[in-house]
């Protein structure tokens, strides 16, 4: 019975939606805009310097704070924000944050190439697609500058952290 029901109804049903949705509904879309933009006296465009300074007015893109082409939020909002190169707890090139006078953190920078295991300087040669005309890496082992070691091609020597939780970073100059 159901059967027979679906298959009468459904051609009735399909034939008001493509009614409504192609003509009536267009119309009266249309006719419910005009009847607003009438109503409200054209407020789309009476408005729109308003609304576009309400939405962009702040924006810029000339950098006047970073100096990167954007205004970040914090270079905004925070005035007293004050941004130092420094190193973090294993030595690594970091970025400290301030704000007026309290720390709000210590931020690693990226490093090119960290290693929790032993690796021979020759690999993290390869690994940072160093060439001849490179002059050096900086190597970082345990938090420490290691001074005596020379990343250069096919060299075997090999550099160990000296336990699981300590990271060799190699850095480039």
């Amino acid at each position: 019975m159901a059967s027979s029901f679906e298959t009468t109804l459904f051609p009735i049903v399909q034939t008001i939606n493509e009614y409504l949705s192609n003509y009536v509904l267009v119309i009266l879309l249309l006719g419910v805009g005009i009847w607003y933009t009438i109503k409200t006296r054209c407020v789309q465009v009476r408005c729109f310097k308003e609304g576009w300074n309400r939405v962009f007015g702040n924006i810029t893109l000339n950098g006047k704070k970073g100096g990167d082409g954007y205004v970040q939020f914090a270079e905004e909002y925070f005035n007293k924000l004050v941004k130092s190169e420094t190193t973090d707890d294993m030595g690594r090139p970091a970025t400290k944050w301030t704000n007026k006078g309290d720390k709000i953190g210590t931020y690693a920078d990226k490093a090119n190439q960290t290693y929790y295991k032993n690796v021979k300087l020759g690999n993290i040669y390869s690994d940072l697609g160093m060439t001849q005309k490179d002059e050096h890496a900086t190597v970082i082992v345990n938090g420490v500058e290691a001074t005596d070691v020379v990343v250069s091609k096919n060299n075997d020597r090999k550099i160990s952290s000296s336990s699981a939780n300590d990271g060799l970073v190699a850095v480039t100059d």
